[in-house]
């Protein structure tokens, strides 16, 4: 009679992948909410396999407002921009939970070499985005951020971005921008707006009236020939592009705060030396 031996542990197969995965590669273009992608925990090795197909595009637009032909019933009759109204709510629905500043930031962690185009739009939850330091994303030339009510902050750096569009964020109170060859900025309807920095050698114009908020007006452009922005008129500067705005506003803020530090060391010298303060002796009096 045959021994009765353990059998062997059978093994997990993997998962199939995708096919919008290959696609990706192969057609350089994302456009699925991050929830498509692999994932590491769902298999190991599909780390690798995510980050292989981020920075493999040329062009990464997830946008709440462009719902992929891939999402149409396949004996659709319809026009083909027409998407079924619940299908529309989902694909909003999964851009909320996925796309967020996590996710922004592993975009720009990767560093995509081929990236030239990254739409980010109509994303509620991505609050922050940090493109930094200079050569990060190094072939990015449009840059799409519009329609994300949750944005508040932005940082971008870039020697190669052309065209940034920061319009109808309505939440957006602070932009930093270090872009030399950026000639199209759009900040339109993002009425919070509070601080606007901007160094480009090839921007000519900024027109933003309605955005009456602003009380941090800096921009270092050269060709500059139309500016409004609310109540503000941009200051004479030194039309030096060559420091990135973080160290410009560090430098600023310790010159402010040497400047009060100074203030409060007068102002308890004086306190001290005052007659008041002094208590009366032989020599005093």
């Amino acid at each position: 009679m045959p021994k009765k031996g353990k059998g062997k542990k059978k093994e997990d197969a993997e998962p199939p992948h995708r096919e919008v995965w290959e696609l990706a590669v192969s057609g350089k273009s994302w456009e699925y909410p991050p929830d498509e992608l692999p994932n590491a925990l769902a298999w190991p090795t599909w780390g690798a396999l995510r980050e292989r197909v981020l920075t493999s595009v040329e062009t990464l637009s997830i946008d709440a407002w462009t719902v992929p032909a891939s999402t149409r019933p396949p004996d659709c009759r319809l026009p083909d921009d027409w998407r079924p109204p619940e299908v529309v709510e989902a694909w909003a629905q999964r851009l909320e939970d996925g796309v967020d500043d996590a996710f922004a930031a592993e975009v720009v962690r990767l560093s995509p070499p081929l990236l030239r185009t990254l739409r980010l739009s109509g994303c509620p939850s991505l609050t922050v985005l940090e493109l930094s330091p200079l050569g990060c994303l190094p072939a990015l030339e449009i840059l799409d951020l519009s329609r994300n009510r949750g944005l508040r902050r932005v940082l971008i750096q870039s020697d190669t971005v052309t065209e940034i569009n920061l319009s109808l964020c309505p939440h957006l109170r602070k932009a930093l921008l270090h872009c030399r060859a950026m000639a199209k900025l759009d900040l339109r309807e993002s009425l919070a707006l509070e601080n606007l920095r901007v160094w480009s050698g090839a921007l000519d114009v900024v027109d933003i009236p309605d955005c009456k908020r602003v009380d941090v007006l800096d921009l270092h452009c050269p060709l500059l020939h139309t500016c409004r922005v609310g109540r503000l008129r941009p200051k004479e500067r030194a039309q030096d592009l060559r420091h990135a705005p973080i160290a410009l506003a560090l430098a600023e803020a310790g010159a402010r705060e040497h400047a009060a530090g100074l203030a409060d060391r007068k102002w308890l010298h004086d306190a001290a030396t005052s007659r008041a303060a002094v208590p009366k002796t032989r020599a005093t009096m």
